[in-house]
């Protein structure tokens, strides 16, 4: 018996690389001017007088080759600062929510100049930065620290990371090397009876975070799309001192990535 037409089934391999790719990011900065694909540029708000800020596009100044921010801040007098002791320098991205019980990755990668010695204008025994504050609003807010709690001597001053829900307890991580990138990855998971925050500093084992904090409850935060990075200083820096640090490749995502350490270059 002869047929009109024949039917051909073919089968199509894809490369294993494909099938392992994971979701696209829900974000991926673009370091193709110091505003990038940012919504706002804080910086650019006058909180931080701008003899005393830089914040400028480094082609090519990331691990890799990838190109970066770098932001300097300069020791200012404190009647100078129009906004008291907490200059913005840095971005907000209005991401979309995320829901409760669901998580979401942060990750970055950062660099330090070793010349930093972290000494605030008010003479206080830390400097803090707030490298990513995500939730708006007092009180309703994650956010990660990078602080130092030695100021004074460029070699013996070094940052550490900090992770705080609006609940007032603090959970840290070991200092970390100046004049090196360090690679960083959070995860944030809100829940009105089990969010947690998890650090990954220089590591891609999941099951081993730097920091695991879990506060037990946490305030619900409806706008857990606010994303800022950056992002703002609690401290100003006292007149004849400097900080100067760079980020590269920042983005957010919805799973985590068990390369982002240890398989530079990136795929992008």
């Amino acid at each position: 018996m002869q047929y009109p037409f024949a039917i051909v089934l073919t089968c199509v391999v894809l490369p294993i690389s494909l099938w392992a790719q994971a979701p696209a990011d829900l974000f991926t900065a673009s370091y193709s001017s110091t505003l990038g694909n940012w919504d706002d540029e804080s910086v650019g708000n006058g909180n931080y007088s701008l003899p005393y800020r830089t914040q400028t596009r480094i082609a090519g100044g990331g691990p890799a080759g990838l190109d970066a921010f770098e932001v300097v801040m300069t020791g200012q007098p404190a009647t100078s600062n129009p906004d008291g002791n907490q200059p913005y320098l840095g971005h907000h991205k209005a991401l979309p929510t995320f829901n409760v019980g669901t998580s979401r990755f942060y990750r970055w990668y950062e660099y330090h100049e070793p010349s930093n010695d972290y000494v605030p204008a008010d003479g206080g025994a830390d400097f803090v930065l707030k490298r990513l504050v995500i939730g708006n609003g007092g009180g309703h807010r994650m956010i990660l620290n990078i602080d130092c709690n030695n100021p004074g001597s460029a070699a013996t001053a070094l940052p550490h990371i900090e992770v705080i829900f609006d609940t007032g307890t603090v959970a840290t991580s070991s200092t970390f090397s100046k004049g090196v990138w360090h690679a960083i990855q959070v995860e944030i998971r809100w829940d009105d009876a089990s969010s947690y925050v998890k650090v990954w500093l220089n590591t891609d084992d999941y099951n081993n975070p730097t920091i695991d904090y879990s506060p037990g409850s946490a305030p619900t935060n409806n706008a857990t799309g606010s994303t800022g990075f950056g992002n703002y200083s609690n401290d100003t820096l006292l007149t004849g001192h400097q900080k100067t640090w760079r980020d590269a490749a920042f983005r957010v995502a919805t799973t985590f990535d068990a390369t982002w350490h240890g398989d530079l270059p990136l795929d992008s």
